[in-house]
Formats: structure tokens, sequence, C-alpha cells
């Protein structure tokens, strides 16, 4: 049975499958093209939807956390020596290499190609930086990110250009969409579920991304970063 088949009843019933249904399922439909020309050819209307709620969203971010932006642009560069905000490259849709915005929350002479921490306790991380990194609040440049068409609200994270050059083929899909601010995976877990062992949930998601799942994805992510759980 087709990963489109068999997790149907979770796109009928809006829930999200634990990590270790998904691990149970099949996702190879995405390695054939026909079928992903097919299945997005279905969602025309979703893309069109999903940009125009991109743009509105991020535009009404940047306007009303102008203030904050500005307020945490000093705090940062007070707390520790370098920029404010750290932008560095990742991997966007179909492969494309875009530069990600952050507020800087490691040490000036941290690489920018560097896997990401697992603890809060990592000596990289300054001390404003755990608190930006506990809240995501380091991650709200992105939206300018959004507002260029290089990133969506929801997808999957975009990752180094070290970590996508090993990936599989299956773990390619991920490419298929823009990348997003947050996503299934942040939602179930963040760095609890370490996302190169977890590429399941944004399968998922590309099988049954909707107007209803992002919207979904984006109230729980409220409530996610509100409890800090997972973030390093």
């Amino acid at each position: 049975m087709s990963a489109a088949n068999s997790l149907s009843i979770y796109n009928m019933t809006w829930s999200i499958p634990s990590i270790e249904e998904l691990k149970r399922q099949s996702f190879n439909d995405l390695l054939n093209e026909k079928f992903v020309h097919e299945l997005f050819a279905k969602r025309q209307t979703y893309f069109l939807a999903k940009r125009i709620i991109d743009v509105i969203g991020a535009l009404l971010a940047l306007t009303a956390l102008s203030p904050v932006f500005l307020l945490l642009w000093i705090l940062v560069s007070f707390d520790s020596k370098g920029s404010a905000i750290f932008s560095h490259t990742r991997v966007g849709k179909d492969g494309k290499i875009f530069t990600l915005h952050k507020f800087r929350t490691m040490k000036a002479n941290v690489k920018d190609q560097e896997v990401a921490p697992t603890s809060p306790e990592d000596p990289r991380i300054t001390k404003l930086g755990k608190f930006l990194r506990r809240t995501s609040i380091d991650e709200m440049p992105q939206f300018w990110n959004v507002l260029m068409g290089e990133m969506s609200l929801v997808g999957p994270r975009p990752e180094m250009e070290f970590i996508v050059k090993d990936y599989t083929p299956i773990e390619r899909c991920r490419l298929l969409v823009a990348p997003g601010i947050t996503g299934l995976w942040q939602i179930k877990g963040r760095k609890d579920l370490p996302l190169h062992d977890n590429v399941e949930y944004d399968l998922f998601y590309l099988m049954h991304q909707s107007i209803i799942m992002d919207l979904r994805i984006l109230l729980k992510t409220i409530t996610v970063v509100l409890s800090g759980k997972g973030a390093y």
C-alpha cells in the first residue's frame, strides 16, 4: 500500500501520526516524478493561497515586530562580540542556495557550517542566545526570507549544504517545496527529535499539505514555542 493511501486516514482526521508510525510507512511514491507532478498539479490553488498567506503574514510580522527587532539588535550587540544578525547559506526549494537570516545566538568565532547545538549547555551558545533559541525569537528575521519567496511560513526546515550533500534520494524529496520557519518536525519535538533522523515528518507533510494543516501547524507552533521544549 502506498504512503498516500495508507496515511489518508490521518489527513481526513487532521491528526499527526507519531514518528514510530511514520517510520513504518513507505514514501517511495515521492521518488516517482509522474506521481509528484500529478500530486502538485492538483494543488495549484493551494500553492497560490499559501503564497498569499506567506506574503501577508510576513508583512504583518515585520511591521508589528520592527520595534522588537531594534531592541534585539541592541541586546545581541551588547551581549557578545560580532554582528547582531547571523546570515549563512542554506539549501532551499529545488536545491537552490539562499541566505538565511537570524539573530546571532552563538559566539562570533563559530563557523557558519557546523552541526547545530543539541544541548542548551553547548559552549558555543551565548548567554542571551540561550533565551533566544529557547523561545525561537532568533528565527524572527526569517520573515524577510518568507517575503522574498525563499521560504514559507510552514515547510521543512532548510538545511546546511554539507548535510544536504549526503542526503539519500528520499531525503532529497524535502527540497520539493520551499523550506519553512516552522513545520511538523518543530511541533512534534524540535531538537528532541533530530531532523536528520526524522525526515519522515517532512515526507508526510509533502503528501498531505493543505491550508488546514498549515494553520494547525502555525497554531501549534505558538504552544510549542511558549513551552520552550526541545529548543537548543
